[in-house]
């Protein structure tokens, strides 16, 4: 696998990288994975259905227990505002998580590893809830 090695990646992101080889997966994006069939294992995009769903979970739940007095609509839209693509993007730029995505050819010269649609995806669902722990409110 090309790409920085993970060894030091759960160290920096303050978790514990359980399963390694899902971690390398979350990383590979499917047109690497086209290109290098035989060099991983798989590819990112059924991780980040996952990821997608439990980040909305943790995220509802911090804002439910949060705000008890809002309704159902104003915590609709804080959870828009924390999980969506643009703040996501910008969360895995500032953990460096660009240098660890693995893209095919093409998308990385047409600067693959800088679009948000990308870069949101990286994000582990720990440090998605850390950074709305972090005062993050909207």
């Amino acid at each position: 696998m090309n790409g920085p090695g993970l060894g030091g990646l759960g160290e920096r992101l303050g978790i514990a990288l359980r399963d390694p080889e899902a971690i390398r997966q979350a990383f590979v994006h499917s047109s690497y994975y086209n290109e290098n069939q035989g060099s991983v294992s798989g590819h990112n995009e059924r991780l980040e259905f996952l990821g997608d769903a439990v980040i909305g979970l943790v995220v509802s739940r911090l804002l439910y227990e949060r705000y008890p007095d809002e309704d159902e609509g104003l915590l609709t839209a804080r959870r828009a505002a924390l999980v969506n693509r643009d703040s996501l993007a910008s969360l895995a730029l500032r953990l460096g998580m660009d240098r660890y995505l693995l893209l095919g050819r093409g998308e990385a010269e047409n600067g693959g590893a800088t679009r948000p649609s990308l870069l949101a995806g990286t994000v582990p669902p720990s440090r998605r809830r850390a950074g709305c722990r972090s005062g993050a409110s909207a």
